[in-house]
């Protein structure tokens, strides 16, 4: 919890975003409203953890829940793309990924459940699960949660770094800025 500016406080809690309402026990120690809602919800690099879809439903739920009405949610999240599927490696970009089928030349598609491992200098790397979902299958379980629109936002690249930001996209091409509004009626 944190003081805010012109009167105002600011909450950040964590919860299971899975769990529809799990937030709210942690939200309601800070606030007197007892059904208090935020007026931004943010999730970077949430979506790929969702395993299955109904895991994807549940968490576009619960962000859903979180916001006041005219609320919005901001995301950053991974989109695949079969028309451009990703390479299984970039030395550019630090990663690398296998999943099953990979040796078999088994494409992926919507859903896969890959091993995402980044490698950083002098030998550290860290490997985890992350789940590929497509724009249309994650714009379907947002509006599905009731938000009214989903909105995907180009990203933007200073003109220093754009040589790096066209590699980078050629590479690895799956990177989606979002924001989507709960209605206020």
């Amino acid at each position: 919890k944190k003081g805010g500016g012109q009167g105002g406080t600011l909450v950040y809690c964590a919860a299971d975003a899975t769990a529809g309402g799990s937030y709210m026990p942690l939200f309601q120690q800070h606030s007197p409203e007892p059904q208090a809602r935020f007026d931004i919800v943010t999730a970077q690099y949430l979506f790929p953890y969702a395993s299955t879809l109904s895991a994807l439903q549940d968490m576009c739920e619960a962000a859903h829940a979180a916001l006041k009405p005219g609320g919005a949610l901001y995301c950053v999240t991974t989109c695949f793309d079969p028309a451009a599927p990703p390479p299984r490696a970039s030395t550019a970009l630090g990663y690398r990924m296998s999943w099953d089928g990979a040796e078999n030349g088994d494409p992926l598609s919507d859903g896969s459940l890959v091993q995402l491992t980044l490698v950083g200098g002098g030998g550290f790397e860290v490997t985890f699960p992350n789940v590929l979902w497509s724009r249309p299958t994650l714009e379907a379980a947002l509006l599905g949660a009731g938000f009214d629109n989903v909105t995907w936002v180009p990203e933007q690249v200073s003109a220093e770094g754009e040589a790096w930001g066209v590699g980078a996209r050629a590479h690895f091409g799956m990177c989606g800025y979002l924001a989507c509004r709960k209605g206020v009626a």
